[in-house]
């Protein structure tokens, strides 16, 4: 997935130490995993 940036929102992650390269990883479904859940 390729999200769309602004130089605002950019200048947010950075502050953070973060790339878009990385942010975008985190929403990247081929990375998720999935366990049991507690509930019925």
């Amino acid at each position: 997935m390729r999200l769309v940036w602004g130089q605002r929102n950019l200048e947010k992650i950075q502050a953070h130490g973060l790339s878009s390269d990385e942010v975008e990883s985190a929403f990247d479904a081929r990375d998720w995993g999935t366990t049991a859940s507690d509930k019925p």
